[in-house]
């Protein structure tokens, strides 16, 4: 009796030779990003009655939603577009968290404010050319002091200096970057010193239709403003003395604007997001930090993580309420990251110290742990600054610890992290039941591994069908992928090792299980040395 023998779901019962074409695939490249920071501004972008923020609020006058989500992948980028403030100044340590070590690839950046524009309004007898700010919110103001402009932007139109009959417009921004709580300046000049920067020029112009059709095409003038004009080309120029832009609002908080912020952001490629406060007392805040948690439990695309700054001192690091304690207590989860301590540094005139916001220590760790690799711990990295606020002593970092706290210590004569723990309270493992972690790095291989799955395999399979995409070619993706996030001697990576894929199918869907180790961190080491009896010879 001949054998039945079922090939791809065929059966043969003749000798002979068969074939099929299938896709298995024997190599993956790894498509996923990491380290990628966002930060939903607040406020904090305020400076007594400055703002330093660029481009539209979420409910903005020109732009809403997700096209008011703004990306940088440099420092220099970021702070033009913003012009200086707290924002300004924090984002330099998530760029660059130390002299010459690299931080986070991206940027994201977002206030959750309603804004609508300044304009700067120059009249010619019967027209006018208006300049409407493209940085929206109080940012656009002009403020004059002394005759120069000092914040947001201004222009005046004078005689021209090759023909004396014609004008040229001049459009100007503001060089002051806003004073820190010690009243030093963020950028370079105090209030008094800072002067008009000149953003553009334009050519000896008779007319408003000149001066409009030249304004309208000028890189400079459109990357900053909407312009608009009102009355007939024909119109004479006339000098213009500097005019402040004016008429720009910020309302944050309003109404739905941090919801809105969450919904425009749902789909993008995101690991750390930095929070806001600059106190523990506003580390658990329902409408911000709160509402942000719910969506990166139930709603973000990926696992991505919480960075939330705490305490300064010991005033603030234990108790029920406004502490670091406090707050890694309310989020306890392997998502969620408190960070306390407040930096000590010189001030730039020289007259002694000046103490910095947690937030600034909770911006360079994350500069930090955005630029590592996933798997790379937290612990006992250099974060650059060299005093601190307060020094925890030995029992109460070990309480720290204990209750989801990161924080600093001294090793070496170099201040470090002690460990990069998350706010998970079930941490008498390193891995609890739920298979949540209180050891960062884990947590960030888990949500690596799931994106790196995620993303490669919907763009190979997602949309075929089961003809193309079968049981068999998806386990052969499965184990090709786990391969290529494997550590080996001469490479690191997610994982140490991976077994037992299994593909299931039910109609059109697919389960994958699989089983992996993950690349563990080494946090302490134990040596004992046997002392050995010394024997001598006569």
């Amino acid at each position: 009796m001949a054998t039945v023998v079922n090939f791809h779901g065929k059966n043969y019962i003749e000798p002979g030779a068969y074939a099929v074409s299938v896709y298995n695939p024997t190599s993956v490249t790894n498509v996923s990003e990491f380290g990628n920071v966002m930060i939903i501004d607040t406020g904090l972008s305020m400076n007594g009655s400055y703002e330093f923020a660029g481009g539209s609020g979420v409910h903005g006058e020109l732009n809403k939603g997700l096209k008011s989500v703004y990306g940088f992948d440099n420092y220099e980028d970021f702070l033009s577009f913003v012009g200086g403030g707290l924002v300004g100044d924090i984002a330099k340590k998530i760029f660059t968290p130390m002299d010459g070590v690299t931080g986070a690839p991206k940027l994201y950046y977002c206030r959750a404010a309603t804004t609508t524009c300044a304009k700067i309004s120059l009249a010619f007898s019967s027209g006018k050319l208006e300049l409407k700010c493209k940085n929206e919110g109080i940012a656009g103001n002009g403020v004059i002091s002394d005759g120069q402009l000092k914040v947001g932007y201004a222009a005046r139109v004078v005689a021209g200096t090759d023909d004396a009959s014609k004008f040229k417009l001049q459009v100007y921004r503001g060089s002051y970057m806003g004073s820190d709580d010690a009243g030093e300046p963020f950028g370079s000049k105090k209030f008094s010193e800072a002067v008009s920067y000149l953003l553009s020029e334009s050519e000896e112009f008779s007319t408003l239709g000149e001066l409009y059709e030249w304004a309208r095409a000028d890189k400079y003038v459109l990357a900053h403003f909407v312009v608009s004009k009102t009355g007939t080309d024909d119109i004479a120029l006339s000098a213009i003395s500097l005019t402040a832009a004016s008429g720009g609002t910020t309302e944050y908080l309003k109404d739905t604007e941090y919801a809105d912020v969450l919904e425009a952001i749902s789909e993008l490629d995101i690991s750390f997001f930095l929070a806001t406060n600059t106190t523990a007392a506003k580390g658990i805040d329902s409408n911000t930090t709160g509402r942000l948690f719910t969506f990166l439990k139930n709603d973000a695309k990926f696992t991505e993580f919480l960075v939330i700054p705490g305490g300064s001192d010991d005033t603030d690091l234990f108790g029920e309420k406004n502490t670091s304690q406090a707050i890694a207590k309310y989020y306890d989860s392997g998502q969620v990251v408190v960070v306390h301590g407040a930096p000590i540094i010189d001030r730039k005139d020289g007259n002694g110290e000046k103490q910095l916001s947690p937030i600034y220590l909770a911006a360079t760790i994350v500069g930090l742990n955005a630029g590592l690799s996933p798997q790379s711990p937290l612990t006992f990295r250099r974060i650059g600054y060299q005093s601190f606020a307060y020094d925890l002593k030995k029992k109460e970092r070990e309480k720290a610890l204990q209750a989801g706290i990161m924080h600093v210590r001294n090793v070496s004569g170099y201040w470090c992290i002690n460990q990069g723990v998350t706010t998970l309270q079930d941490n008498k493992k390193t891995i609890a039941n739920d298979g949540q972690s209180m050891e960062l790095s884990i947590e960030l291989i888990k949500a690596q591994l799931n994106k790196e799955l995620i993303v490669d395999s919907q763009t190979r399979f997602v949309g075929k069908t089961g003809a193309t995409a079968s049981a068999q070619t998806v386990k052969n993706f499965t184990e090709t992928k786990l391969q290529s996030l494997t550590a080996t001697a001469d490479a690191d990576n997610l994982i140490i090792a991976w077994k037992n894929v299994k593909v299931v199918t039910k109609n059109s869907d697919y389960q994958i299980t699989y089983d992996f180790q993950p690349n563990l961190p080494v946090n302490k080491l134990f040596f004992t040395g046997n002392i050995l009896d010394l024997n001598t010879n006569a």
